[in-house]
Order: structure tokens, then C-alpha cells, then sequence
């Protein structure tokens, strides 16, 4: 029998029914996620809670630390051929990729717990229609979406907060996390509930102007990257466990194709001063 409470989330256009009392009722109390509550309407994609989860076993291909390293994710198959995550021993998800549009994921009692596992089932359920969270800060100028992109600690927080105290015209999307949806030859960017140390939701999404991955340098200077180069400036982004199963790195490099065939992709040398800003911004907008 299937939960029966649930709540919907919009996210990047897509609407997520998450299904079962304990997940629906915990995700209102995650910061962020309640921007994200919308009314009753039609539905694109399921996580539905299913508590046989619980200790699930299975191969385990691959895993990373998260809660700055409290805490081991490991992620593999099963003997069913599901694509299977532990989050510690805590939480379990599942996902059959011969049923694109459901994740199963057992019950959380840990809070930052389940809003990492709601991620991941967010980019599973995403890259099949061309939506994946990419690593990156946003902002938004002219209405057009500029997204800073690279490890963390190269400065693309303080790159976009130099955009937001040097123009007037310019908004934060999110600082961590966002959503990026290829559509055709549309390329959007939409605010999402992860936006890491900043307190940033935003329910709205924008057209992408452009992409640029951060370099630390003793000068400002920005360079547009050839179609080899934005690919392999773009793939570190997006989340790495997606790229390690086959069938899922396909649809990452099927929605990175989308975005360097649509979008300019620059490298951006600079140094933490509002120069960098204005150089960035006067050729990405040059371009628009």
C-alpha cells in the first residue's frame, strides 16, 4: 500500500509529488523547502516513501564524504538492477531506471540527512528530462541568469557578491545549488532549496546568459573556452555520483552538450576586486 499523505514541489518547472506521512511532514521543517510548496496539481515525477528499504543491500560501486565528512555516502546496484544510495546508515534510496519518473527512498529522522537524499533523488529524476543541479552560484542581471562555477574555495561566492555590491541591477539566485534546465535551444536557470551556506530560495527561474568557471589570478581576464574546453569546464559541476553510472552519464553528457551548444562558456581569471565584476559583465552582455 502506498503512503498517503504528500506535498508537491516545483522545481526548475518540474512538479515533485513527494509521497508519505514522515517525508512529506519532515520536509516542511528543512529550510527552504516550504518556497517550494505548491497547491495540488498535476504531477511529473514521485518520491515515494517505502520503509522496505531500511538496511538495503547492494553492490557498492563508489561513495563520498557529506556534513563535511560526518557522515559516508555509498552508492551502487542492486541485484534488481536499481540504482541504489545508503546515506550512512540512516537513510536508502532506490531508483529503476526502467521507471524514470519514481525514486524510493526510506524514511529520515535526520533533517540535513534527508535534504542531502532529496537532492540526489532530484538529479536522478531530473537528467532524464534535461534538468540537473549544477554545483555553481547565480546571479540574475538584465534578467538573464550568470552562473560562477568551480571547486569550492576558488571564489565564486565572493565573485557574485562582488556583482550584487557593485551594480545595482543585480540579484542572487542561489549560492550553491541551482537547477539548470535544458529545453530545445532554451537553456534556464531556476533557484532551488540547497543553496549551501547562504540562506537564498528563490521559486523563479531565468534564461542563462552565460557560464563562467573561476580561477583565482593576480589580474582580471576573461576568455570565452572552445566547445572542448566549456565541456570539460562545465562536467566537474555537475553532480559526480551521476557520472559514475553509465547509463546516467549519458544523460549528464546529452544535457552539457545542450548547454555549450546554447550557452557561452568563458574562464574567468580574476582577483577578489570589483574590476573582475565589471570585466565579466561587459563581455558576457556584450554577447546577449
Amino acid at each position: 500500500m502506498e503512503p498517503k499523505a504528500s506535498i508537491i514541489l516545483s522545481l526548475a518547472g518540474l512538479r515533485l509529488e513527494i509521497c508519505g506521512e514522515h517525508l512529506s511532514v519532515g520536509i516542511l521543517h528543512i529550510e527552504g523547502f516550504p518556497v517550494f510548496v505548491v497547491s495540488k496539481s498535476h504531477v511529473d515525477k514521485r518520491v515515494v516513501e517505502d520503509s522496505t528499504l531500511q538496511g538495503l543491500s547492494f553492490h557498492i560501486d563508489g561513495g563520498f564524504p557529506i556534513l563535511n565528512g560526518a557522515l559516508t555516502t555509498t552508492f551502487g546496484r542492486d541485484e534488481e538492477g536499481r540504482i541504489c544510495y545508503s546515506f550512512g546508515d540512516l537513510c536508502w534510496l532506490a531508483y529503476n531506471p526502467q521507471n524514470p519518473d519514481e525514486v524510493r527512498l526510506s524514511s529520515c529522522h535526520d533533517l540535513y540527512v534527508m535534504r542531502f537524499a532529496l537532492w540526489v533523488a532530484t538529479g536522478l529524476l531530473g537528467v532524464t528530462c534535461g534538468v540537473v543541479p549544477v554545483h555553481s552560484s547565480v546571479v540574475v542581471c538584465q534578467g538573464r541568469a550568470v552562473m560562477c562555477l568551480g571547486e569550492s574555495g576558488t571564489g565564486k561566492s565572493t565573485h557574485t557578491k562582488l556583482w550584487q555590491e557593485t551594480f545595482d541591477d543585480v540579484m542572487l539566485l542561489n549560492d550553491d545549488c541551482p537547477l539548470v534546465a535544458v529545453r530545445g535551444t532554451d537553456v534556464w536557470v531556476y533557484g532551488s532549496p540547497w543553496s549551501g551556506k547562504t540562506p537564498c530560495y528563490v521559486n523563479a527561474g531565468y534564461p542563462l546568459a552565460a557560464m563562467g568557471r573561476i580561477r583565482q589570478a593576480k589580474h582580471n581576464l576573461i576568455r570565452r573556452l572552445s566547445t572542448i574546453e566549456a565541456i570539460a569546464a562545465v562536467m566537474p559541476s555537475c553532480p559526480p555520483s551521476l557520472q559514475k553510472e553509465s547509463q546516467m552519464l549519458d544523460e549528464v553528457a546529452s544535457f552539457v552538450g545542450g548547454v555549450v551548444k546554447n550557452v557561452p562558456i568563458y574562464m574567468l581569471d580574476c582577483l577578489p576586486d570589483a574590476d573582475a565584476a565589471h570585466v565579466c559583465r561587459d563581455v558576457v552582455f556584450a554577447q546577449v
